[in-house]
């Protein structure tokens, strides 16, 4: 299993649902976070602000060159709110990357890539589990939301075969 693969699916169909929730909750931060921005930036943050409300982000909109950010989506992590807005803005500017998406379908997939968990990371048991029971519970458990597998079945002759060489 891909850590990294499955993660991005499980964070990605995490965000589709939080769209269709009615009430999402949001993680109020003890300190809000000030985050100067440009017009660019600004200009693709607020085309998505109802988007962003709607996942558990609470900014403070009034300043076109500063947004106040006092929340952040509950139930997962995030360690550096401005860098995520920032890249999500950046990639919704660009669009490159998730052409042919829709508006939810482009928000979900920036923020899963930007929150999950990186190849090489050292993860406890306990964390893989959770990962691997989340990823079961997907829609789509075998394939990442760029459209590579997640899994692999190796057979006995297949693992063999790799040692002798």
């Amino acid at each position: 299993i891909d850590q990294y693969r499955a993660h991005f699916r499980v964070l990605y169909e995490y965000f589709l649902r939080r769209f269709k929730e009615e009430n999402s909750t949001s993680q109020k931060l003890l300190f809000p976070h000030p985050f100067p921005i440009n017009p660019s930036t600004y200009a693709a943050l607020i085309e998505i602000r109802d988007e962003l409300y709607k996942i558990g982000f609470s900014i403070d909109w009034e300043k076109e060159n500063e947004l106040l950010i006092s929340g952040v989506p509950s139930s997962i992590e995030v360690k550096d709110p401005i860098m995520l807005l920032q890249t999500l803005a950046d990639e919704w500017n660009d669009g490159n990357k998730t052409q042919g998406l829709s508006t939810h379908e482009k928000i979900a997939f920036t923020l899963a890539n930007q929150l999950a968990i990186r190849k090489g990371k050292t993860l406890q048991q306990e964390e893989l589990d959770a990962i691997i029971e989340d990823l079961f519970a997907c829609d789509n458990p075998n394939y990442s939301p760029h459209g590579k597998a997640i899994m692999f079945k190796l057979g006995l002759d297949e693992i063999k075969k790799r040692f002798e060489k």
